[in-house]
């Protein structure tokens, strides 16, 4: 392909070619659904054809089908797409998905505009939700309509985020002290750990001793537990390292008692 007209590419956990291409100053990013390089590249050359064609003005109109589709309908297969790839948060995108889907969801997805949106924020800041979360709320809502729109070639409907809470007033080790004398004693270390690594509980939950390196005197945590799909090495010294030796020998009691936990 020549310079302006695309390129394509692999993409992680992906077997299809995707191609990305300019178009009226954004980038658009989109799966062939081919595994076939050379049918891939006539994919791509038929959407650079396509996007010129809009250039000049000579727009398709969506079809009967595509009219009939709704916001419901693209965040059925928004969810669909996470299960398959089985993502972590697919929980919390449920709920998400949930209030969008109960305020938008019978809208069809080609009738979709910036007031829908703005509407959606006012209707969840009358229910008191936090900015944050409305803003993520909406970003799910673009994910799963973006690429319809991309393909019915309409725009994708904007709004201006919503302000976000900044965290602020992190524990000092004075208040972890007086905070773990009200919690149960099997929590005390937790808290500990949380407060010297820095890592959210669900990442300490997850983990095992076959992710601690006596050897090296080091704890590993894998991408694959990691909220943001990054690998973590903690040294284990100090109190860290008086953790794990009150975690080793509680293990060792429970062993005894016939309680094998990895």
């Amino acid at each position: 392909m020549k310079r302006g007209e695309g390129t394509l590419y692999r993409q992680q956990n992906s077997r299809f070619w995707w191609y990305r291409i300019g178009f009226q100053g954004r980038i658009i990013c989109a799966s062939t659904k081919t595994t076939d390089a050379r049918a891939a590249r006539e994919v791509l050359k038929q959407k650079y054809r396509e996007l010129e064609a809009a250039k000049g003005g000579f727009v398709t109109m969506p079809g009967p089908e595509a009219k009939r589709v709704t916001v419901s309908q693209l965040l059925d297969e928004l969810l669909a797409d996470y299960e398959l790839h089985g993502r972590r948060s697919i929980k919390g995108v449920r709920s998400h998905v949930k209030r969008v889907r109960e305020e938008l969801g019978e809208i069809r997805a080609v009738d979709l505009k910036p007031k829908d949106l703005t509407g959606y924020q006012i209707a969840r800041r009358k229910a008191d939700a936090a900015g944050g979360t409305i803003n993520r709320e909406l970003a799910l809502l673009r994910r799963a309509a973006r690429r319809f729109l991309e393909e019915q070639r309409l725009s994708m409907p904007r709004v201006t985020p919503l302000p976000e809470n900044v965290r602020e007033g992190f524990f000092t080790q004075t208040e972890v002290a007086k905070l773990v004398k009200h919690l149960p004693e099997d929590l005390h270390d937790f808290v500990w750990f949380a407060f010297l690594t820095g890592w959210r509980k669900g990442e300490i939950a997850s983990l095992k001793w076959a992710d601690v390196d006596e050897e090296a005197k080091t704890l590993r945590l894998s991408w694959r537990k990691s909220k943001n799909s990054q690998a973590r090495t903690m040294a284990l010294a100090g109190e860290l390292a008086n953790i794990m030796k009150r975690c080793a020998v509680a293990l060792a009691e429970r062993l005894v008692a016939g309680h094998d936990l990895p």
